[in-house]
C-alpha cells in the first residue's frame, strides 16, 4: 500500500498508517502513555513541546546475572536465538508484572538490563522498603 523510498520512509507518520495507537501504548512507560493520552506528548515534532515532569522517585538499574554465558551457550544451538527470546520474554514478563504490581514502571530496556522507576510522592522509608521488596521479588521470580 505504501511504496516509498528509503528517505520517505523515515518521514512516514503513524497517523499515515492504518494503525491503532492503543496497540503500541503497552510498549511505552506509563508516564509517556499518560502524556500521549492527555495530549501533552504529540506525534508531530514541529508542534510538540518539551514535556518535563518533576516528581520524587527511586530509580533502579538492573541487569540479568549470567546473561552473557547464557547467550554464548545458546549461540551454539540451531534454535539458540528463539530460545534466548523465550527466556527474555519470560524473565522480563515476570519482572514487569511484579514491578508494576508495586507501582513501579520499567522505563527502558538495554539488552538484558532494565531501568525501573518508582514514583514516591512522600519518599518515606515505607515507600523505599516497598520498592526494595518489589525489586527483590522481581529478581527472585525472574
Amino acid at each position: 500500500r505504501f511504496k516509498t523510498s528509503r528517505r520517505q520512509r523515515s518521514t512516514l507518520r503513524i497517523a499515515d498508517l492504518d494503525v491503532n495507537l492503543d496497540s503500541f501504548l503497552s510498549f511505552l512507560p506509563v508516564k509517556i502513555q499518560e502524556g500521549i493520552l492527555a495530549g501533552r506528548i504529540q506525534e508531530d515534532a514541529k508542534h510538540a513541546e518539551v514535556v518535563v515532569s518533576r516528581f520524587k522517585s527511586a530509580v533502579v538499574f538492573s541487569d540479568a546475572s549470567g546473561f552473557t554465558a547464557l547467550t554464548e551457550s545458546l549461540a551454539k544451538r540451531a534454535d539458540g536465538a528463539e530460545k534466548l527470546s523465550q527466556v527474555l520474554n519470560v524473565y522480563f514478563g515476570h519482572l514487569i508484572e511484579i514491578v508494576q504490581s508495586y507501582g513501579g514502571d520499567v522505563i527502558k530496556f538495554s539488552g538484558d538490563a532494565v531501568t525501573i522507576l518508582w514514583p514516591m510522592p512522600e519518599l518515606d522509608e515505607a515507600d523505599a522498603a516497598e520498592a526494595a521488596e518489589a525489586l527483590e521479588l522481581a529478581t527472585k521470580a525472574a
